[in-house]
Order: C-alpha cells, then sequence, then structure tokens
C-alpha cells in the first residue's frame, strides 16, 4: 500500500480570553521530533487510519527505525542483534506491522517488527546475504522488498512461507519490490530489462509486467501501488526530464507534470482509491512536496495547500517531500525543514472544522437572552459548557464572559 495520516491537535477546550481573541485551532501540521540523541527524521509511510508514522530518525546510537503515535511519541523499534543502524519503510494498514531494514556498515537484513513480536529477521542468516523489506500488505501477512546474494531481486513473502522470488523482466538482471496492494496480490516496483530500469506490476497470474516509460526511451520506476492494485504511481524519464506518473490498465502512463518553476517530479505514494497522489517536485533551488487529484486541478504545492486552509506553519522553511498518503487520501507524511533541521512530518488535507461557538447555550445560533437564561439554569454546577472562564464551576465569572460574547457566532 505504502501510503497507507496523524492524530492531529484539533480544537480544544480554551480560555475566555483566548476565545476572545480569535480562532484557536487549525492545527494541520506537526513535526514528529527526533529519538534521544538525533539530529534529523524522515517519515516513509503511514497506517491507514492515520494513528501510526514510521520512518527513520537520528539517535545516540546511530540511525534507528521509529514507530510514532500521537499518544506515545516517537519509539525507536531497535535493530536486529549486532546491528549498529536499521530504518522503517512501511506499515500495514492498523500500524502493528513494520517492514524494514536493519545492518551494519558491511551488509543489511530485512525485517518484520509487530507489537506482539518484537523485531524479526527474515533471514537467511548467513551466506553473504542482504535484504531489506520495502513495505507490508493491509494486515501485515505479506512483505515484500528486495534480497541480494549475487543478484538484487525482488521479493514477495506471505507469512509461515519462504520468501517468493518474483524475477526480473525480460534482459532484466535485477528488481526491487517497492509496494504491495491491500491483500497482497499485486506488488510493484522496478526491474532491469533490455531497454533498462522499468516500473513494472506484478500478480501471482500474469506474473511482472513492463509498465514501460513516458518518452519511449530511459527508465522508470513504480513506488506506489492503490488497494485494488490497478492505479500504479512513480517517476518516468520524460522528453522534458524525470516526471512523476500515474499508470492504469485503460490509459497506461500518464505525466502528472511539474510544480510551477519545478523541473524534475516524482511520486511517491496513492490513496486507496487511487485518486490522490503525493510525491515531490524539484528545482534548482530545491524541492517541494506536492499533492495530486483532479479535483484540485492536478498538482498542488502541499506547502500552499496547508497555508490555504489556515495551517499553522511556523517554523517550516520548506515541506521537502511527501512520502506517505493516508488510504482516505486525508493525511500525508514526509520530510522538511523545521528550525533548521530536517524533520518528518504529519499533514492533515482537510479544512480544519470551524472553532466552537463559546457562549452559544440554547442552539439559536447567536449568544443573546436565551443563552442567559440557559447559564443561570446550570449556576452553581461544576463544568459543562456554561464554564466558560474555565474554574470548574459556573459562577458569576462566566455570566460576565458570556455578555462579552454577546451577538451572532461566527461563520
Amino acid at each position: 500500500m505504502r501510503r497507507s495520516g496523524a492524530l492531529l491537535t484539533g480544537c480544544g477546550a480554551a480560555m475566555a480570553a483566548a476565545l476572545l481573541a480569535g480562532p484557536v485551532c487549525g492545527q494541520s501540521i506537526t513535526s514528529l521530533g527526533v529519538l534521544a540523541g538525533g539530529g534529523s527524521s524522515q517519515a516513509a509511510a503511514v497506517s491507514g487510519d492515520g494513528s501510526v508514522v514510521v520512518g527513520t530518525s537520528g539517535s545516540t546510537g546511530g540511525n534507528r527505525a521509529f514507530r510514532w503515535t500521537a499518544a506515545g511519541g516517537m519509539q525507536s523499534l531497535g535493530v536486529l542483534s549486532g546491528d549498529s543502524y536499521s530504518g522503517a519503510n512501511g506499515v500495514s494498514r492498523d500500524g502493528m506491522v513494520v517492514a524494514g531494514g536493519s545492518g551494519t556498515p558491511f551488509g543489511g537484513r530485512a525485517f518484520k517488527w509487530s507489537v506482539t513480536a518484537g523485531m524479526q529477521n527474515l533471514g537467511p542468516q548467513s551466506g553473504g546475504f542482504i535484504s531489506s523489506a520495502v513495505d507490508a500488505n493491509a494486515d501485515g501477512s505479506v512483505m515484500v522488498g528486495w534480497r541480494h546474494s549475487g543478484t538484487v531481486r525482488a521479493f514477495r513473502m506471505v507469512a509461515g512461507s519462504a520468501a517468493q522470488n518474483l524475477g526480473v523482466l525480460a534482459g532484466g538482471s535485477s528488481s526491487t519490490a517497492n509496494a504491495a496492494s491491500a491483500d497482497g496480490s499485486t506488488v510493484i516496483g522496478v526491474s532491469g530489462s533490455s531497454s533498462g530500469d522499468r516500473a513494472f506490476r506484478w500478480t501471482a497470474t500474469g506474473g511482472m509486467q513492463n509498465l514501460g516509460v513516458l518518452s519511449g526511451a530511459g527508465i522508470s520506476s513504480a513506488k506506489g501501488v492503490s488497494d485494488d492494485g490497478a492505479v500504479v504511481v512513480g517517476v518516468s524519464d520524460s522528453a522534458a526530464g524525470s516526471r512523476a506518473f500515474r499508470w492504469t490498465a485503460e490509459g497506461g502512463m500518464q505525466d502528472l507534470g511539474v510544480l510551477p518553476g519545478g523541473e524534475t517530479s516524482a511520486a511517491n505514494g496513492v490513496s486507496g482509491d487511487g485518486l490522490v497522489i503525493v510525491g515531490q517536485s524539484g528545482s534548482r533551488d530545491g524541492s517541494g512536496a506536492f499533492v495530486w487529484s483532479e479535483d484540485r486541478g492536478g498538482m498542488v504545492s502541499l506547502q500552499e495547500h496547508l497555508s490555504e486552509i489556515g495551517a499553522d506553519l511556523t517554523g517550516w522553511s520548506v515541506l521537502s517531500s511527501a512520502t506517505g498518503i493516508s488510504a482516505d487520501g486525508r493525511f500525508v507524511v514526509g520530510s522538511g525543514v523545521y528550525q533548521g533541521s530536517i524533520r518528518a512530518f504529519i499533514a492533515d488535507l482537510q479544512v480544519p472544522e470551524p472553532p466552537p461557538c463559546p457562549g452559544e447555550l440554547d442552539g439559536s445560533g447567536e449568544v443573546d437572552a436565551g443563552d442567559i437564561s440557559s447559564m443561570l439554569v446550570q449556576f452553581g454546577q461544576s463544568g459543562g459548557p456554561a464554564d466558560l472562564d474555565g474554574s470548574g464551576m459556573v459562577d458569576a465569572g462566566d455570566v460576565s464572559v458570556l455578555l462579552m460574547l454577546f451577538g451572532p457566532c461566527a461563520g
């Protein structure tokens, strides 16, 4: 899935003074921070419900795979025995299974981490073997990635079974798998071929299919796939340079263009229905994360979109890349520059809900005499919507605040 958002802070209760000063919601982007001793972090993928993000962070012990939740923050997943670093690449829809790699400067090994069993080496244990797991399907029962033992090959591993070698395209010598469909029956990635590296789509019934390139020559790579395996996204050479693409059996490979001023682009993830795509578009001055969908008119800057919906972007100088998107197309994860350092982020694409209308107690749509009557009924009681000043009791202070709020509710 590889696209499979965050529990972002919504509108909460506020003191009367803050309410009078203006809206207090609109928190649409969150920095995920770093592990202890780390200098930077990067997000790779997000769970289907937006509650879990995985990626890689620096730490006092070196780079570590992490799993982040709003409640628990960033958790190091550790390393396999004897290793010095790890990184997380993909996550199951429920956030319970993580795909990644653990290694030393001399090589690495694919791992499957789960909440119940911790980090598991996907083996083999010896023999000059290096590998990495890149994605998991919806329930974590299928892992995909690559293995190198003389030659690099894409693999698909079903829980309880040996890894399956997915082969290569005609004329090719290597392949890597980058993502799996929800049920794990479709795998996408890149394989060498007689014409150079090509994006592929693999199924158990059809084998490995060459998806071609935009320009008729050059190279391409598939990065993400929809839930049903019918939509594939990635990057391809074109006559104008590297371009993000969206592929379907009916329409072939579609060039998604670049951001204004951009020279290149690449797609990294796609929503479950295949309609929303994320990635980055670059120029000589750097790169910027993008969101693409037909109802948005094509490719738009993620940073500009968040600004338009009222997100607080304080501290973010640039959102460099978007690497994953939730199944419903609502939440995006990636990395950017926050307060001068590279940080993983999660962003909500939806317009924040309007703030509540404090003091509007009787459902009339405005703060008026009817609300005074409602407040008097609750006078002397603890808490509740009539406790406007947060004192814990409905009292004279709340009446004073109510009088200051008199009038129609905003919006």
